[in-house]
């Protein structure tokens, strides 16, 4: 076993608790009234129901339930179809900076832990497990930069968690992790340019994976022993990671640690470096009121100007995917209707005329002042010009769900309520959570996927 994957192991092996506490509990079930929000919100989205069709077909029966819906299929396609679910519309927690969504791993380590009978306190420890890994190891490895793609950090995060989970050995455990790390790996190209259903879809792939491994190391099959540092392994193929891995952090055992609250929580359903423009734009509708607006300059840090206001696609955007991860999209449709609405991103608003024609009066540029600040705030200075010669600026500092600017459990709620109204009456949100409140660390992961039923 290599020196990296014998860290790892080690570090999920001592850092997985053996049972939840109080706070983390709570934690938990507000991550999945998020996670739950936005993959009801999700569930008429051409990627979902391609992703359901699949799954049903593959496997009509099985253990696990697919999210919202009384139906069943395998472990495997259940990760994979919850997963595109809860990530569709971009609307979970994430680690910026090219981290992208530990919350993908609910997708897998739901699956399991049903077809397992894990109660909800093994749940709630494997996924702060996986939450811990993912940061230290994104911090660690920053594979983006060699062209890789962060869905990686879900397949490892979800097998590690998976294995967990299955109460694996840490011999078997990391033959989970090796089978995802050697055979798994996601390019970069899927978020990058115009992007189209896989950016979700990866997502769900990896925690597909994962959970196929996890399942796969339970039954004693074995993987390569130096996935990262052996030859031809992933150390060598991004050439200088294994100079700075494993950093001392991942060394250390963190059992005070809730890994949740590092993650940052979204308020808007799009790409995170979007948030604080949003924020920005919102403010300055009011001041505006019906004047025209003649300019938008935008500042921002180095790395929401490369994610969401780089090439022209931004600018123009041909599909949802495109359109949630712009941040001259999001902000003109904000300014041209004077709220944040989801189906701002929808195929048929897209050639929306007005929105189109003020998003070519927007320009973005980095500050690099906002970028030494980042990721410690996500700050975004707006100014606008009026046609009548007006001047109007706003700075925000951090996106409401920032860990220092912390989403409150009424906010959660508030977001919950909005995102489910188009599938469930309010006697039914307030059914939700009532079902959610009542949990408790040994009841059945069942329970927890019967808060989301629709009947």
């Amino acid at each position: 076993m290599d020196k990296t994957l014998k860290t790892i192991v080690e570090f999920c092996t001592s850092h997985a608790r053996q049972g939840a506490g109080e706070h983390l509990f709570l934690e938990f079930k507000r991550r999945w009234m998020d996670v739950a929000g936005v993959a009801l919100a999700a569930l008429d989205q051409p990627a979902y129901l391609i992703a359901k069709d699949l799954a049903l077909q593959t496997a009509p029966t099985g253990a696990c339930q697919l999210l919202g819906t009384p139906q069943r299929t395998s472990a495997e396609m259940a990760a994979f179809a919850n997963g595109v679910l809860i990530r569709c519309l971009d609307g979970a927690d994430t680690y910026p900076g090219g981290g992208g969504h530990p919350s993908d791993c609910w997708a897998a380590l739901l699956a399991l832990a049903e077809e397992n009978g894990n109660n909800l306190d093994e749940l709630c420890c494997a996924l702060n497990m996986a939450y811990a890994f993912y940061w230290y190891f994104f911090n660690a490895s920053a594979l983006k930069d060699h062209g890789l793609d962060n869905t990686c950090y879900v397949g490892f995060a979800s097998a590690l968690g998976g294995a967990h989970l299955l109460g694996l050995s840490p011999e078997r455990m990391a033959h989970a992790l090796s089978m995802v790390v050697s055979s798994s790996l996601s390019l970069g190209v899927a978020r990058s340019g115009e992007l189209s259903m896989w950016k979700s879809a990866a997502s769900a792939h990896a925690a597909k994976q994962g959970v196929f491994a996890a399942r796969l190391a339970r039954l004693g099959m074995s993987a390569p022993h130096k996935p990262f540092e052996g030859d031809r392994g992933l150390w060598p193929l991004t050439k200088e990671i294994q100079l700075t891995f494993p950093p001392q952090a991942l060394r250390q055992t963190r059992q005070e640690e809730i890994a949740f609250e590092r993650a940052h929580m979204k308020y808007y359903l799009c790409e995170y470096h979007c948030q604080t423009p949003i924020m920005a734009a919102l403010e300055l509708t009011a001041k505006l009121k019906d004047k025209t607006i003649a300019t938008v300059n935008i500042c921002t840090y180095r790395f929401a100007l490369q994610e969401v206001a780089h090439g022209l696609e931004k600018w123009q955007p041909l599909t949802r995917e495109t359109a949630d991860h712009s941040m001259p999209w999001s902000v003109a449709s904000v300014l041209n209707g004077g709220e944040f609405r989801a189906d701002i991103y929808e195929p048929n608003r897209l050639q929306d005329p007005k929105v189109q024609a003020l998003a070519q009066r927007i320009t973005v540029r980095e500050d690099p002042v906002l970028t030494q600040a980042f990721p410690e705030s996500t700050p975004c200075v707006m100014e606008i010009k009026t046609l009548c010669g007006e001047t109007h600026r706003a700075e925000v500092l951090r996106a409401l769900g920032h860990p220092k600017n912390p989403m409150s459990t009424v906010q959660v709620q508030a977001k919950f309520r909005d995102l489910s109204q188009r599938h469930l009456s309010p006697t039914q949100v307030d059914a939700f959570f009532d079902r959610l409140e009542i949990l408790r660390p040994q009841d059945p992961v069942a329970r927890l996927m019967h808060t989301m039923a629709l009947d």
